[in-house]
This record gives C-alpha cells, structure tokens and sequence, in this order.
C-alpha cells in the first residue's frame, strides 16, 4: 500500500490554470456513461474542472447529452434553450425554473458560463447536444408541465389528467406534507392514480408524437410522469422507517439515465455525461451503505452498461464551500474544516498540491479511510458524524482528481446572505451549542 511519499511518485499533476485531461479524455473516448462527481455542491473549481472535461468530451468524442442532478421539468427549459428551441434569451432566463432549494446548486456563474458554450456549441453542431435533469424531488413543477402539455395538445383529456393529479390536494408546496398526511391516515396514497395517468398518457401522446417527429417531446412528457410517480414514492416513504428513500432516489435517477440514453441513442450512438455528487455517482462501497442495503445511480450504470461506464470523482482538502446550515436556508459561505487524522483527504494533503490518480494508482492506496462528503448541508460543528463515512475509493471510482485547496462557488442569488468570510466568522451562523 502506498504512503504519500511513495503516492506523490505515482501522482498526475493538475495545473488549475491549464488542466490537461489528455490522457482521462483517451481513457474514456469510447465510453457510453461517464459520471463526474464532487465531494461538495457548492465548490467552484469542481463545477469548473467538471465543465472542461464535459467540453473536451462534447467537442472531441461525440458526446451528446449532459445528465445533471437536477428536476426534469426545470432542466428541460434549459435544454431548449441550448437547443434553440425555446423564447429566452439567456442562460439565467432558460434557469428561472430551478427556483427550490438549493438554488446555488445550479443557478451559480459556472453554470451560466457552460449553459452559453453549450448553445453557441449548438449553433454550429451537425447533431445539438443536450442537457437533462435526472432527479425526482420538482413534483409540482413536472405536474405543471404536464398539465400544460395536455391541455395544448389533447384539452379533452385535461380534466381526467387534473382530477388524478388532484389528489395530492393542491395547492402543492411540499412534498413532505404530503408524505405526512399519508402516514397520518389524513389522505389515502396517490400511488394509483399517478401510475394511471402515466398509462393514458402513453396511450394518448406516444404514436401520436412521435409520428409527428416529436420523440424528445414525448420522452419530457412521459419522464414527467415518472418523476411524478418517483416522488410520489418518495415522499409517502420518508415515513416509512422500512423503506430506502435514497434507493428511491438514486434508482429513478438511474432509470431517467436509461430512458434518456434509450431516446438518444435511436438515431446513432448515444454517449452521456452525469453530473451529481461523489455520493451518487461512487459505487456503493462504504460501511454506511453496506449496513443499510443502499444502492447508487453509479453502482446501478457499472451493473447495467458494465465496462462501458466510468466513475470520477473529486475531493479537495481545505478552502471555502457554498452550502446551508440547514435544509431550506439560503446558501451561505463557509470555510472547509481540515481534513481529519484516517481519512483520504489527510493523506492527500501529506501529498501536497492538485493531482489525480488513476484507477491502477487508486489500487495501491491504503483502505479503508474516511471519505468526506459534504452535499447542500454543511455543519462543521458535527463534521465527523455528518461528513465523514468509512470508503474504498478504488472500489468506488475508475480515477480522482484532487484540488488541495478550493473555493466556495458564487451563487446567482441570494448575495445578501452569501458573503466571503475570514475563517472564524462563520462561527455566528449557527449555534455554539450544537
């Protein structure tokens, strides 16, 4: 097993400033599925390195779809914008959908930067690249799009389609309430009319949109309904202390991949980038998974597309981050505690600089180590019980890129509550207490 001196033999160097993905890039030309990750949501220089590989893969190798961790129905908007099919008439206008928490997590100026090379890139391409959304948490906004939908194409079938989806009693704000009530015998489930209408909007618009040559519409109508009957599932489940709502999650992500890449892939070969956290997109190997018989999209696509699959992922030791204390807060600035004594990350830092490995240097590293996650909740106060989880990464990524030191990303809103910081200031955003 490698220590860091003997690791820092082994290392490729990264120049921020100039990333050579040259040799990643050779590796991964001919893959179908490339998943990126992030140890965080909201670090600038991994929405960046992430944008350039995406870029190279775009330009050089076919690529032909972007897969985010984000809701359909709000992603879609952008990707007929970057398509040319859509009347705004910018990045942050085709973004005005992805108006839930957390807002930083895609509406950010890397975001907008990448969403306006995707168009331009467009606008000379022989075949449009896209960019989708994966997730199933936009239930109101996917039942939005498909009532309007429904009621443009085939109004007589309006008002079955808003009886059914009535019965999340709207108006709808919250899943959680509606997970609550269910549990609470307040409501009955909504599980069969959602499946219902998925049914009769199979039956109604399929042959007939996709006779008129409008596949892709038929595929956002149709992956509305999933994320409807995705969420459905989910939030009625968040009660039930026997049932994985991140399996939920993480198979209908892996699912929207399949169906995107089924749609794509009908007239030539479909070959798609993901991007979502490393906890999403890793396989799932670590002791916390392990014990609780939890899945990953990453592990679903290495089972489903086998060698032609392949997993990045990222971490970086020290720096700033964007996140909230809690659920539902405005994202704010925070400074990334040190790494701790056991983990992946210390060793890195004993390494010293940016760098990455690949899969026959992740092979020779010590394991297990502590692995840091760090999503759109940061709580530095708890990090050890809240960030950290025991990990193989050679088990869990084909290759790692490291930044020793990164930088929180800026988002587009909520400037007010997002100001850079000195380290220790931050301290007054949550309490001494906890």
């Amino acid at each position: 097993m490698l220590n860091a001196k003997e690791l820092k033999n082994e290392i490729l160097h990264l120049n921020l400033n100039e990333p050579d993905f040259e040799h990643l890039v050779d590796i991964v030309k001919n893959k179908k599925i490339v998943l990126i990750g992030e140890s965080t949501h909201g670090t600038k220089e991994f929405y960046q390195l992430r944008a350039q590989i995406t870029k190279e893969l775009i330009e050089r190798c076919g690529f032909n779809a972007v897969a985010l961790e984000g809701d359909w129905a709000d992603v879609y908007r952008i990707n007929r914008y970057v398509k040319g099919f859509s009347g705004d008439d910018s990045a942050e206008s085709s973004m005005k959908e992805l108006s839930r928490f957390p807002l930083w997590m895609w509406r950010n100026r890397v975001m907008v930067d990448f969403i306006e090379w995707l168009r331009e890139r467009n606008t000379v391409a022989v075949e449009k690249a896209g960019i989708y959304g994966l997730d199933l948490y936009g239930l109101k906004n996917s039942i939005k799009s498909i009532l309007e939908t429904v009621k443009r194409r085939r109004p007589e079938h309006f008002e079955e389609a808003r009886r059914r989806y009535a019965c999340f009693q709207f108006p709808l704000e919250d899943g959680v309430e509606y997970g609550r009530r269910v549990a609470l015998s307040l409501q009955d489930s909504c599980a069969q009319e959602v499946v219902d209408e998925l049914k009769a909007l199979r039956d109604k618009f399929k042959h007939e949109l996709e006779a008129l040559g409008e596949s892709e519409e038929f595929l956002s109508l149709e992956r509305n309904a999933e994320v409807v009957i995705g969420a459905e599932s989910y939030y009625r489940n968040l009660f039930n202390p026997g049932v994985s709502t991140w399996n939920i999650r993480d198979k209908h992500m892996f699912e929207t991949l399949r169906s995107l890449d089924e749609h794509i892939s009908q007239n030539g070969s479909g070959k798609i980038v993901v991007w979502a956290h490393n906890s999403h997109v890793g396989r799932a190997v670590s002791t916390r998974r392990e014990l609780m018989d939890e899945t990953t999209l990453g592990e679903l696509a290495a089972d489903h597309y086998k060698d032609m699959c392949y997993s990045i992922g990222m971490t970086t030791c020290y720096g700033s981050v964007t996140a909230a204390h809690n659920w539902d807060e405005e994202g704010r600035f925070f400074h990334v505690n040190e790494p701790l004594e056991n983990s992946y990350e210390k060793l890195f830092e004993r390494v010293g600089g940016d760098f990455m490995l690949a899969a026959e240097t992740l092979k020779e590293l010590k394991r297990p180590l502590l692995e840091r996650a760090i999503g759109v909740i940061y709580r530095p106060e708890t990090e050890r019980h809240s960030h950290y989880f025991e990990s193989d990464l050679a088990a869990r990524y084909d290759w790692l890129i490291h930044v020793r030191e990164t930088s929180a990303v800026e988002p587009l809103d909520d400037l007010h509550a997002w100001q850079p910081r000195l380290r220790g200031q931050e301290r007054d955003l949550y309490p001494s207490s906890l």
